[in-house]
This record gives C-alpha cells, sequence and structure tokens, in this order.
C-alpha cells in the first residue's frame, strides 16, 4: 500500500485516500485484485491490476481463465468480480473514474461498458480488448469512442498493441512514448515502467507511426527468441538423440 501511495503522490495525485483493498492474490483465488481510492471532492478510483507473473500469487488462473477465457467466451470469474467490485465501492453520484493495466484494463472496458453512465472518465493502460460482441448498441459505441470519456493509451512497442485494431478502439488510441529503459525483452514494452512521463506526471504522447516502428522491434524480438529456442533443441537433439 506504501507503494500505491507513494506513486499516486509522484504522479501529482495528492489529497487521495485509500479507502478499499481487496484480498491479496492467491492459489485458491481467482487472481482478481482491486483497489479504491477517494480525492478530496468526493471521485471515487478503482484501479484494477493486471495479470500476475508469479505463478504463487494465482499468475497461472490470470492467464488461463481471466486473459484466455475472455477472449472465447466474453466472460470469466474477474469480469464478474470486477462488476461486483465496481456495485460494492462505487459512488452513487457518479463521480467514479475507473483505471486498469493489462488485464485490469480488460476489466476497466467490462465495468465501463456496463456502467457506462455511472462513470466520468476510464482509463486503460495496454489493456486486453474487450470481446467486441459485447458492445451491442450504438450507445456503448459512442462511449468508447469519446476520448473525453475513455482513454485507451498503448505504450509504444507494446505486443498488445496488436490487437488496436479492433472496432471499438481504432477512433481512440492514445499513444504514449516509449522511454526505451525496458527494452530488454519482447514484455518489456507491456510493463507500465516503459511509459514516458513528463515533470507533472502526464504520460508524454507519441504517434502511430512510432508505435508501429517499435512493433517491428518487438516482432524482431520474438523472432530473434523463436530461433535461439530452436537452434538450442536441434543442438541438445544431437548432443542426446536418445532423449
Amino acid at each position: 500500500k506504501a507503494d500505491i501511495v507513494e506513486s499516486l503522490l509522484h504522479c501529482g495525485l495528492g489529497n487521495l485516500t485509500i479507502t478499499h483493498v481487496s484480498e491479496e492474490k492467491s492459489l485458491t483465488s481467482s487472481g482478481f485484485q482491486a483497489l479504491t481510492f477517494i480525492d478530496s471532492y468526493n471521485n471515487i478510483g478503482i484501479s484494477y491490476r493486471g495479470s500476475d507473473f508469479e505463478l504463487s500469487k494465482g499468475g497461472f488462473r490470470d492467464w488461463l481463465e481471466a486473459d484466455m477465457l475472455e477472449y472465447f467466451t466474453g466472460t470469466s470469474t474477474q469480469i464478474k468480480e470486477a462488476l461486483a467490485y465496481f456495485n460494492a465501492h462505487k459512488n452513487c453520484n457518479g463521480n467514479n473514474f475507473l483505471y486498469g493495466h493489462s488485464l485490469g484494463g480488460n476489466l476497466t472496458s467490462h465495468t465501463f461498458v456496463e456502467n457506462y453512465e455511472k462513470i466520468k472518465q476510464a482509463f486503460t493502460i495496454n489493456g486486453n480488448p474487450i470481446n467486441q460482441k459485447l458492445i451491442d448498441t450504438p450507445e456503448k459505441v459512442a462511449a468508447f469512442n469519446n476520448s473525453k470519456k475513455f482513454q485507451c493509451n498503448i505504450i509504444c512497442g507494446d505486443i498488445v498493441g496488436l490487437f488496436k485494431s479492433c472496432e471499438i478502439y481504432k477512433n481512440n488510441v492514445a499513444y504514449i512514448h516509449n522511454n526505451s529503459l525496458m527494452n530488454k525483452s519482447f514484455v518489456s514494452a507491456h510493463l507500465v515502467q516503459a511509459a514516458s512521463y513528463d515533470e507533472l506526471g502526464n504520460f508524454i504522447k507519441s504517434s502511430e507511426e512510432e508505435a508501429r516502428n517499435q512493433l517491428g522491434q518487438t516482432t524482431n524480438l520474438i523472432v530473434k527468441l523463436s530461433q535461439e529456442t530452436r537452434e538450442k533443441l536441434n543442438k541438445r537433439k544431437q548432443e542426446n538423440p536418445k532423449d
């Protein structure tokens, strides 16, 4: 919790009070996690956490159930929990703001589309796109394409950016400059640490051209990694033909 508060203050978001933090992830939980905070104007902010890379904290369920199941079916246990969490902690006057990175961005999108009249703004960073079949009314499409109400942010080079062509996001994508400090693997650009900020804590915007160039570099890293893995397997097979 101390790290979260320090990060918020560093971004210039003072006078915030964290009012609730969901249970810590574990192997027996669905992997869902979120926190709620309130500012001096009685605005409520809810931040949904993304996938965990640590298997001991339920990371496997994050990837298998929440990420993959949602892609094929449009729903998951975490989505249901995200909707229930919003209903339990929302401000009834409509002063609600949503935030989410990666899987958290997907949960933000689901919560937004089901409650868009009760939400002032929603922000995602490298969010997994929502199943497009769920955007079934002109009002929902309009809400997603309203950049003042929903902001889809993609850090240049992020592999999830491959899905940005999803119809509901095509007119509402803001590219963020990659600070290049994290470019050590093909997943580096997906991490929030890869984003660049100005002195006020705002994202430094970029262009689609830069996004394409960095995505090309990311793709090259994936190809290189695949080639190296294949070469290692072939070498091992030659050295141990009985294995």
